[in-house]
């Protein structure tokens, strides 16, 4: 039996679950398909930004996030359109509210035009989003052994700092 379920996720980091919000055994909550493209829409600051879900394990969502859930194109692609400065337009069109009470609704989410492209260049924009963020996760795992590698050479020695890395 899962003892938490993550429910919110933050949209600026993905993969940060440390930042994830989580719910009680038994709590309501709208659950997460991979494939699914979250949309931060409420929150100056945080309106408008895209991400891709694609954990395997439960996840779920508030109702500060609208979802697109569809299965006509490549999620990667409709997210990397969606950050684009057409894209990020196109948001920005449907947005409502005062400063700091900014909305954006689902059904005028609905209305935002996606263009079509053909199959083999939306898993472009899918292998290019994987590799990025394979590549993130590296630079923070390097960073993570070059601090302590820091650590140590200020700990105790340079030589063991170095053995270390």
């Amino acid at each position: 039996m899962v003892q938490d379920l993550v429910v919110a996720l933050d949209l600026r980091d993905i993969d940060n679950e440390g930042r994830f919000l989580k719910a009680a055994p038994g709590e309501p909550f709208f659950a997460l398909k991979r494939g699914d493209v979250l949309i931060s829409s409420i929150g100056f600051g945080s309106i408008g930004k895209v991400q891709v879900f694609d954990k395997p394990e439960p996840h779920g969502t508030v109702g500060e996030v609208t979802v697109l859930r569809q299965n006509v194109l490549n999620p990667y692609f409709v997210a990397a359109f969606l950050r684009s400065p057409i894209g990020q337009l196109m948001i920005e069109r449907y947005i409502t509210g005062a400063t700091g009470q900014q909305h954006l609704y689902a059904k005028d989410v609905a209305k935002i035009f996606i263009p079509v492209l053909d199959e083999k260049t939306q898993v472009e924009f899918q292998r290019a989003a994987q590799a990025a963020r394979a590549a993130r996760r590296e630079a923070k795992e390097l960073l993570a052994r070059a601090q302590h590698a820091v650590e140590l050479a200020i700990e105790q020695d340079e030589k063991t700092a170095l053995v270390s890395l």
